[in-house]
């Protein structure tokens, strides 16, 4: 496997979440991700992405903020070759999404429970 730069490879995406078990059914339900480990210590679950790299959602301690989001806060990418399928599964499932953006690569939004940023794209 090629290296990226110094590193091996992503590892695991984390998001911070408010309410973990709210969260790890919305992403298993509505997203399809398989868990694979659960962490009580520190309150973090790890869902499979399907390639080498997985996502960690990880409970805020009360009083703990959020990453702020926006253009600077962490935004997953998920790629698909169902793009039009998989967002009117997602509004089925009951997710706000956005339309369907760009030409070339097309892409929508839409956020998990805690309005974390997550993508979903396509090219022709």
């Amino acid at each position: 496997m090629a290296k990226a730069g110094m590193f091996n490879r992503l590892d695991t995406i984390i998001l911070r979440v408010r309410d973990l078990e709210r969260s790890r059914v919305w992403y298993q339900q509505r997203l399809e991700m398989k868990l694979l480990s659960t962490y009580e210590g520190d309150r973090t679950v790890t869902l499979d992405l399907g390639g080498s790299a997985t996502l960690t959602l990880k409970e805020l301690k009360p009083g703990e903020a959020a990453i702020p989001l926006g253009p600077q806060g962490p935004c997953p990418v998920f790629f698909t070759d169902t793009l039009e399928q998989s967002r009117q599964t997602l509004i089925n499932r009951g997710v706000e999404v956005t339309e369907i953006y760009g030409q070339f690569i097309r892409y929508f939004y839409l956020a998990d429970p805690d309005q974390n940023c997550l993508q979903v794209w396509t090219r022709p």
